[in-house]
């Protein structure tokens, strides 16, 4: 059976209503992209997906513009590639195979000399090898270096004026000098120990640079630098 006439022209009346109203809040459809840019974009969308398709692909050519790239962004931080790279695992050591035998090893024994009724070599010469270190005398040079040291270090500057919390200034003494550099040790009394702490510090009295030398210097020296 076909459609009675009058309900095909209502329904052909109430499509265009429709379509009236749609175009009326929403507005006339327009092409998403001018012809144009259709053309050019399709050149473009073929290019992307062919040069992926080359670097998947191509292992070597992906991995030379990998280097030619990255080198020039690490020649820009004065840093070779090679810097990253691993080293190589150090060598093996021999395995030492151990041998256990039934008889006892027995250690040769020094020779015995007698000489005029008394025997040599039976008991050990105690010998001396070690040398007490003796630092150098305070002088003229060393007071000069020790007033640099409070110049150019704000560390050793605030433990001389005892603005550091927990230390007292005991004194200084020389410790070594090698040209211009001169070590200097601080006796430093800790109240939360109740003892003597020594802080080394060295200046190079020619660049007046300075330089924490033990421990307890450096971590006083970047306490501070946080601060």
């Amino acid at each position: 059976m076909g459609t009675p006439p009058k309900t095909g022209q209502r329904l052909r009346r109430q499509a265009q209503e429709i379509r009236e109203a749609s175009r009326n809040v929403v507005g006339p459809l327009e092409p998403a992209l001018a012809p144009w840019q259709q053309i050019l974009a399709v050149p473009l969308v073929v290019l992307v997906l062919g040069s992926s398709v080359v670097l998947l692909v191509a292992g070597d050519l992906r991995g030379r513009l990998l280097e030619t790239f990255t080198a020039s962004w690490f020649v820009s931080f004065e840093q070779p590639p090679q810097v990253y790279r691993l080293p190589p695992p150090p060598p093996r050591q021999p395995r030492t195979q151990v041998r256990f035998s039934a008889q006892p090893t027995l250690e040769p024994r020094p020779p015995v000399v007698p000489v005029g009724g008394s025997v040599l070599g039976s008991a050990p010469v105690e010998t001396n090898s070690s040398t007490e270190f003796e630092p150098p005398q305070k002088n003229a040079d060393w007071e000069a270096a020790f007033q640099v040291l409070q110049e150019e270090s704000a560390g050793v500057a605030k433990l001389i004026a005892g603005t550091v919390s927990g230390l007292r200034f005991g004194g200084w003494e020389p410790l070594r000098v090698k040209a211009s550099l001169y070590s200097i040790r601080l006796d430093m009394f800790r109240e939360s120990e109740q003892r003597v702490v020594p802080f080394a510090w060295s200046v190079d009295v020619s660049s007046r640079r300075t330089r924490p030398e033990n421990q307890e210097a450096r971590d006083l020296f970047f306490k501070l630098r946080r601060q």
